[in-house]
């Protein structure tokens, strides 16, 4: 017997992750995704400003969540 889970995340939930990793450098922001529930990879991609500093931004607004 096998089987395939699939977990979603809402609105909310994506609203917190965003907080949870607002202003990390993106291995530390990745390592924490890492660690939630529900969440078997994570990749971040930045742009802007935020890819000379390594880091996502310090306001969750601007933070996106995409999850497959």
């Amino acid at each position: 017997t096998s089987g395939h889970w699939d977990y979603s995340f809402n609105a909310a939930q994506q609203q917190t992750l965003a907080k949870l990793i607002t202003g990390k450098s993106v291995g530390d922001a990745r390592g924490l995704l890492m660690q939630q529930a529900g969440v078997s990879n994570a990749a971040i991609t930045i742009s802007g400003a935020f890819l000379f500093w390594n880091a996502l931004p310090t306001n969750p607004d601007h933070i996106s969540i995409k999850v497959d």
